[in-house]
């Protein structure tokens, strides 16, 4: 059934093309009443609840969505409303605030707590309105109506309180216990990519070009436009899904698991070649590599859950979709150490990002990001895009800490001191980490400084080296095939690179003294045989 917002010269007609494809579907077409008009469309669901059906529940879902797999969990659609948490923390993260929202509604704000799925924010119960399960609609559309009025009468925030403040607040006046759903009937992909081994049922695109990125709804749609000509013709009239429709379908065995997304981060010790390595990756014709971008900066700095990285990575496909520059953390051509400890880019004084106008032939590119602080909150980011591929660079530490003292110590300062040390009392990192570099950033010695900071950074490569790939700076330097080759199996990012790659910079490992080949030999030496890197202790 499709709730059509009526009178038509308020909110038009559908066009006859949409009216046959919906019709050799058996779709049947409700016309509703929407509250508050055009301004607010999002209440167009509270016109969609009042419609009658002759069931013990109704559904609710926006049209956005495409149907993946089959859910067979019953227990849902057992209680009197189920519904998943909001991604995101939207409207307020005040909690006065938000017992002012349930006071406009007449109730008080619960003790009971949930999770934003996709930010890991705790938050009054505040719900995603995409998909709904619910016994009694008409008595929800009431009160949902009620309160979005109420709301309106307050000098609340102006955002969309007519749709999911406004809700948590009618949940909370009808009595109802809500059935938490996960992602499985909601997945918000146009915020991260869609797993690769079990898919949603639901997945919630948002718009086309979300799809265009995303082989298996791609697949899904080629296979919807295949069994149904009328939907094929109607898609083929919108602009808006002229990037779906040309895209060519996966081969029909491998439609039913079309390929996931392929993404890489890469991240490692500093000075250990992960430009050099993003140099050599962007000569593949179907991969794009960002290096350093703000957005992941500014994710690991401020988010306990680093949400923003997936999303980044969602928006970056989509621009390159669409052939739009994408920023970068570099500036003048050179990435900073680690932006966890220099100025953000939109900080008064700071300049500007370089910006790419990144390009694939293949809509199904290679997304490689590079970012160096990534390092320190591993434990948080992987778990985010468990099907990206990471990338740990290592390095010597004698070549490693040789260019620390050669490219970062200024005359009048002590060498290290622009190392770019995440912040010892950053919040987010582990207290064990920021013991450690507290205990670092303390350090009078150079050179011990510079070994500790080596030895904390190798030690987060050997944390983490399990599934990941480890590209060791001197076989980089020397032959980089075999590296890349461990980098991009299955990826199929196009014909690998013809020639050598950019030329090295010479080894300044005569810049180290007796005193940083000392501390390197018992502090860092252990660390490099472990992790199983070449060696050079010679000049």
């Amino acid at each position: 059934m499709a709730a059509v917002p009526q009178p038509a010269e308020v909110w038009g007609e559908l066009a006859p093309e949409t009216l046959t494809a919906l019709g050799r579907l058996r779709v049947r077409i409700e016309p509703i009443a929407v509250p508050f008009g055009p301004e607010r469309s999002h209440a167009n669901k509270i016109g969609a609840l009042r419609v009658t059906v002759a069931a013990d529940r109704l559904v609710l879902v926006d049209t956005d969505m495409l149907a993946l797999a089959t859910f067979r969990d019953q227990r849902p659609f057992d209680a009197a409303v189920a519904a998943k948490p909001a991604d995101l923390q939207a409207w307020t993260h005040d909690v006065e605030i938000w017992r002012a929202t349930f006071a406009a509604g007449g109730v008080r704000l619960p003790e009971s707590r949930v999770l934003t799925t996709v930010s890991g924010e705790e938050t009054p119960p505040y719900f995603n309105s995409g998909m709904l399960v619910v016994q009694r609609p008409a008595e929800l559309a009431d009160q949902w109506e009620r309160c979005a009025n109420a709301l309106w009468d307050t000098d609340l925030p102006s955002g969309v309180w007519s749709d999911q403040p406004a809700l948590a607040v009618a949940l909370r006046a009808t009595g109802t216990t809500v059935a938490t759903l996960g992602d499985e009937l909601n997945f918000p992909v146009h915020m991260r990519p869609l797993p690769r081994d079990q898919p949603p049922a639901l997945a919630h695109y948002h718009r086309p070009s979300v799809v265009e990125i995303e082989p298996r709804l791609r697949a899904c749609v080629h296979d919807l436009m295949a069994r149904h000509p009328p939907l094929a013709r109607l898609l083929r009239s919108r602009p808006e899904w002229n990037g779906v429709v040309a895209a060519a379908p996966p081969a029909r065995r491998r439609r039913r698991h079309a390929s996931p997304r392929r993404d890489i981060l890469i991240t490692g010790i500093s000075g250990s070649g992960t430009s050099r390595l993003c140099r050599l990756l962007r000569r593949y014709p179907d991969c794009v590599v960002v290096m350093d971008p703000p957005e992941v900066s500014a994710a690991l700095d401020t988010q306990r859950v680093p949400w923003a990285i997936p999303a980044y990575m969602q928006r970056t496909r989509l621009a390159v979709a669409g052939c739009e520059e994408v920023a970068t953390g570099v500036v003048g051509g050179r990435p900073p150490i680690d932006p966890l400890a220099v100025r953000p880019a939109n900080s008064p004084g700071a300049a500007a990002p370089d910006r790419n106008a990144a390009r694939a032939a293949n809509p199904d590119h290679v997304l490689a990001i590079e970012s160096v602080p990534a390092l320190a909150r591993l434990e948080a980011v992987r778990p985010l895009i468990p099907d990206a591929r990471i990338v740990l660079c290592a390095r010597d530490p004698y070549g490693a800490i040789a260019s620390w003292k050669r490219t970062l110590a200024q005359p009048g300062e002590r060498g290290g001191d622009a190392l770019g040390l995440p912040r010892h009392d950053h919040p987010l990192l582990p207290a064990r980490d920021r013991e450690e570099l507290a205990a670092i950033a303390a350090c009078s010695d150079d050179a011990e400084r510079r070994a500790r900071w080596w030895a904390w950074s190798a030690r987060r490569l050997l944390e983490h080296r399990d599934g990941a790939v480890l590209v060791d700076h001197e076989e980089l330097v020397r032959d980089p095939r075999p590296c890349l080759a461990r980098v991009m199996p299955g990826l199929a990012p196009g014909a690998p690179p013809a020639g050598p790659g950019p030329p090295a910079a010479p080894p300044q490992r005569h810049v180290l003294d007796d005193r940083d080949r000392e501390v390197i030999g018992g502090l860092c030496l252990p660390l490099a045989r472990e992790l199983g890197i070449a060696v050079r202790t010679d000049p």
